[in-house]
């Protein structure tokens, strides 16, 4: 993914910053040209001292890449961006759909247990004639499916905490 507006905002920032004694917070500012992609100075206070920071964030999805430049004591403030933003976007969107499956497996629903439930979903649908009688019907179903339906939606949009289950699988099966 090409930087350089962003870098070049960075720096100059950064400059401007080291200019200044003691650092004063800059206003948050859009890079010309661009969507997604914000700078931003942060001050900070910590165990060595105080310092502040030059922050460079681009989004992609729900991912952000962040670059780091700090003046002051604690030198592991310091980022780079990542190597290959484009691939840490999508290897981070895969991370939280893996951890979708694993937080839905821990729930009690297996991938056995959702072929099950969809399959159930699917011939109650049919039987109901719309989704409005079925969720009359089958009201715990219609629940696990949304959210099953929610637990999908967060992990694409790369998100790693999951609401808990409406229902457990066997009182879905009750139902």
């Amino acid at each position: 993914m090409e930087t350089t507006n962003i870098d070049s905002e960075i720096n100059s920032l950064y400059t401007a910053a080291l200019a200044q004694h003691p650092p004063v917070k800059v206003a948050a500012t859009s890079v010309a040209g661009t969507t997604g992609q914000t700078v931003r100075v942060d001050l900070y206070s910590g165990p060595h001292g105080s310092g502040f920071q030059v922050v460079g964030e681009i989004v992609i999805g729900g991912y952000t890449a962040r670059r780091v430049s700090q003046a002051g004591p604690e030198t592991t403030r310091d980022k780079a961006w990542p190597a290959d933003i484009e691939a840490s976007a999508a290897q981070w969107v895969k991370d939280s759909v893996a951890q979708a499956f694993a937080w839905t497996d821990a729930q009690g629903f297996s991938a056995d247990h959702k072929v099950t439930l969809l399959n159930r979903f699917i011939v109650a649908l049919a039987a109901a004639g719309s989704q409005e009688s079925l969720a009359t019907a089958k009201p715990k179903l219609v629940a696990v499916y949304g959210w099953f339906e929610t637990v999908q939606t967060l992990a694409m949009e790369g998100n790693c905490f999951f609401p808990v289950a409406p229902h457990t699988f066997e009182e879905v099966l009750s139902e």
